[in-house]
């Protein structure tokens, strides 16, 4: 059980457990904080994906050192994960939308926690990442891949796997869901 410890209080009385709320924002304190003090120098990016879900993930971390053009990018793959406006819960990549430089290379990871294929294409950028199911529970299936944007502009990607079937594929079509936009500046 999670326990925080009143503040200055050493190692001394304990506060009962934070809300998910306030637990989201300890985490993003926390990152923020620890990535600027144990990698001095180096550019951090807080990704958030949404609330917690039953394994306690809810963001994603990554630092990059400043000589390093590369653009680090990680997606989520969370089975019905996201409440629509149909009142019924759907897969959905999180985040949905990106932004990323032109001319600088972009490593696009995608970690799936599901056990549905979900592949990754925008074809106007060259993207096509065969995104598999995981295997076993707990352990999502991880996909990389690298590509250089040329052009700014806002660019569509989509699930290349119809889903969401007992929706009438509704996941497929709305923004932040099997579908988002990549947009280069």
């Amino acid at each position: 059980m999670n326990r925080r410890v009143a503040k200055g209080s050493g190692r001394g009385r304990q506060l009962p457990p934070t809300r998910p709320t306030q637990l989201r924002r300890t985490i993003v304190r926390f990152a923020k904080r620890h990535a600027r003090e144990l990698t001095p120098g180096w550019h951090q990016e807080i990704v958030t994906s949404g609330p917690l879900n039953r394994r306690g993930f809810c963001r994603t971390v990554t630092v990059t050192p400043p000589s390093d053009n590369t653009q680090h990018i990680s997606l989520v793959i969370n089975p019905n994960y996201k409440l629509g406006p149909d009142g019924k819960l759907h897969d959905a990549y999180t985040p949905g939308d990106i932004t990323v430089k032109a001319g600088q290379p972009v490593e696009l990871t995608i970690y799936n926690l599901g056990k549905k294929g979900h592949p990754f294409i925008s074809s106007a950028l060259g993207v096509n990442v065969p995104v598999q199911g995981s295997q076993g529970t707990g352990e999502p299936a991880v996909f990389k891949t690298t590509f250089t944007p040329q052009k700014p502009g806002k660019y569509t990607w989509v699930c290349g796997l119809p889903c969401d079937g007992e929706n009438n594929q509704w996941a497929m079509s709305h923004d932040n869901y099997m579908m988002g936009y990549i947009t280069v500046q």
